[in-house]
């Protein structure tokens, strides 16, 4: 279980039919996300406020509007060649509140528009591929469908035609990189189809603050070479061979057994002497063998 707070910056700028509009605001929220196996399932509120300012034939107008929502997203990671190449199917359900201000535009009119409530279904499916020094490519998959999204606008209390975006699809390429596993940043496009047309850039970027939790342990059970012993004497050979169990304990943060030894974090526990003999009695009649050879010469 992982528990993240955050803040950021949201910005946007469009253009249709002669009238462009750009947005800058900011968001606040927290994230608290569980894992089981490759399950996941994260939840996140969020709250924000954003100001814009549209030019249209008339002139300039500003606006500004109040966000709060909560998602939870759940998914699962395939993987494949140990973590190499991950396949990660996953749907998101999220709530979002929106309360746009009313206000005069450039014309003279008053805008007045009731809160918005939606609902958002947004199956995905994500191939991926981890590749050297923290990069990571990745194509992406889904569909948005946004149910109960209708609101109501009135412009000198003539109520205009409901707005609302019907389903589409989402598909397109990234790439991201993370700097010694606290700063990750991320570029990429998305191609839409449907509801909504055209090409969605973003790119962001995230810094972790904290430190690490405490350390895992495991215990691996280890099979060591054989030891083999010569002893001679009067004509007489003994060849003794004993196999010895022993055990390592391995202690790494969140990570494999094959990362944290390439990574120097393994640290080796070693049984002392009188475990060593414990074990080595305990399994004598399948680890040691004797055999012995005798040479009789007459007098």
């Amino acid at each position: 279980m992982v528990t993240t707070a955050y803040a950021g910056y949201n910005g946007s700028y469009q253009s249709f039919s002669g009238v462009s509009t750009t947005q800058n605001g900011g968001i606040i929220g927290a994230t608290q996300t569980f894992y089981k196996n490759n399950f996941f399932t994260a939840i996140t509120a969020s709250a924000g406020a954003s100001v814009g300012d549209s030019s249209t034939m008339y002139g300039n107008e500003s606006f500004a509007m109040l966000m709060a929502g909560i998602s939870s997203k759940t998914g699962y990671n395939f993987e494949f060649k140990e973590g190499k190449y991950i396949i990660q199917p996953s749907m998101q359900i999220s709530y979002t509140f929106v309360n746009p201000f009313n206000y005069t535009n450039a014309a003279g009119v008053g805008i007045d528009s009731d809160p918005l409530h939606t609902i958002q279904l947004r199956p995905n499916v994500k191939f991926a591929a981890n590749l050297k020094h923290g990069w990571q490519p990745y194509a992406s998959v889904g569909m948005v469908w946004n149910i109960m999204n209708d609101t109501h606008f009135a412009a000198n209390n003539v109520v205009l035609p409901s707005m609302s975006i019907k389903p589409y699809v989402e598909y397109g390429l990234g790439v991201q990189k993370t700097w010694n596993d606290k700063c990750t940043g991320y570029l990429q496009a998305m191609i839409r189809n449907g509801g909504r047309n055209g090409v969605a850039l973003s790119t962001g970027f995230r810094w972790a603050l904290g430190k690490e939790g405490k350390p895992i342990e495991k215990v691996q059970n280890i099979e060591m070479p054989k030891t083999v012993m010569n002893l001679s004497s009067s004509g007489t050979n003994i060849n003794t061979s004993a196999r010895n169990d022993e055990r390592k304990v391995i202690k790494q943060s969140g990570l494999s057994e094959k990362t944290a030894e390439q990574g120097g974090k393994k640290i080796i526990k070693q049984l002392s002497f009188e475990q060593k003999m414990a074990l080595t009695k305990k399994n004598y009649n399948r680890t040691t063998y004797t055999n012995a050879q005798g040479v009789v010469k007459p007098l």
